[in-house]
């Protein structure tokens, strides 16, 4: 588990004017995986090949390890 102050799972997603403190690891986590995963699974779409959103004017701090975490996962 690496619980998070905002989570996210599609590169598209506009993240503007958010402030995040205290948790316990990270506070942004964007995680970008090969297809959607969960209720919403397809092999149709391909997260980590579209545009990423904006991401503007956010901060983070006080949290347990980084402010902001990006990573792309093959599958979960």
């Amino acid at each position: 588990m690496t619980p998070s102050g905002i989570w996210v799972t599609h590169p598209t997603n506009n993240i503007r004017r958010n402030h995040v403190s205290g948790s316990d690891f990270y506070g942004f986590l964007i995680e970008i995986y090969k297809n959607p995963t969960g209720p919403s699974a397809t092999d149709v779409l391909c997260p980590q090949g579209m545009k990423v959103g904006d991401f503007s004017h956010n901060v983070a701090h006080s949290n347990g390890k980084y402010g902001l975490r990006f990573s792309s996962l093959i599958s979960r």
